[in-house]
C-alpha cells in the first residue's frame, strides 16, 4: 500500500503555523454533506419534473411544489397560498441557519406538494374550479434556478472574502512572539455550569 504524504502547513520564521494560501472550499465532512444534499435535491427535482411532464393535474401541481416550495399553488391559480408558502419557507431557512432545523425546509416542500396536489381539482377563491396557469411552470423552474444561483454565489463570495484575508492573517501570525503565559486558575461558578449545559444542549 502506498502512503501519500499530505502537504504540510507553512511555518513562519517564528515557528508558528500559517494558514495555507489556497485552502479548500470545503473540508472532508462538509464535502460529503454537500454532495449528499446535491444528490437528494437532484432526485427531488427529477421526480417533480416527471410529475410535471407525465402526471395528472394533481401530480403536476404537486411536482411543481417539489421543484420550488409553493410552486404548485401558483400553477393552481392561488397566488395567496403561494406567497404564504414562500413566507413560511423563509422562516424555515432562518430556523435551519439558527438552530440547525434540517427538517424545516423539506417539511415545507412536502406539505406544499401535498396541499397543492389535493386542491388541484378543488374549488378556488377567485377563479373557476379547474383553472390553472400554465405560465407558472417556467416561472417555478426559474425560481428554483435563482435559489440555487443565490446559494452558490453567497457561498463563493464568503469564501473569496476569507481567502482575501489570508495574507493579512499570515503576516500577523509570522510577526507574533510566542512565549509562556501564566494563567490564573479560576474556579467555575454556577453560571459557568449553566452556560456549559446550554452549549451542550445546543450542540
Amino acid at each position: 500500500m502506498t502512503i501519500i504524504d499530505r502537504p504540510q502547513a507553512p511555518v513562519g520564521p517564528n515557528g508558528v503555523l500559517l494558514l495555507p494560501d489556497h485552502p479548500p472550499r470545503l473540508g472532508p465532512v462538509s464535502r460529503r454533506l454537500v454532495i449528499r444534499l446535491v444528490v437528494v435535491l437532484t432526485a427531488v427535482v427529477v421526480l417533480g419534473t416527471v410529475f410535471v411532464a407525465f402526471g395528472s393535474r394533481s401530480l403536476r401541481t404537486a411536482g411543481l411544489s417539489l421543484i420550488f416550495p409553493g410552486g404548485g399553488f401558483l400553477y393552481a391559480a392561488d397566488p395567496l397560498l403561494f406567497v404564504l408558502t414562500v413566507a413560511i419557507l423563509l422562516v424555515a431557512i432562518v430556523l435551519w441557519w439558527g438552530i440547525s432545523a434540517h427538517w424545516a425546509i423539506p417539511l415545507v416542500s412536502v406539505l406544499s406538494a401535498v396541499g397543492s396536489g389535493l386542491m388541484a381539482n378543488g374549488p378556488r377563491p377567485f377563479v373557476s374550479r379547474h383553472t390553472v396557469w400554465p405560465w407558472a411552470i417556467p416561472v417555478v423552474y426559474l425560481l428554483a434556478a435563482a435559489g440555487v444561483a443565490w446559494a452558490v454565489y453567497h457561498f463563493e463570495a464568503r469564501y473569496r472574502r476569507k481567502l482575501a484575508r489570508v495574507p493579512e492573517l499570515n503576516a500577523f501570525l509570522a510577526g507574533i512572539t510566542s512565549g509562556h503565559v501564566d494563567k490564573a486558575t479560576i474556579d467555575p461558578t454556577e453560571f459557568d455550569s449553566e452556560l456549559l449545559r446550554w452549549v451542550y444542549e445546543m450542540a
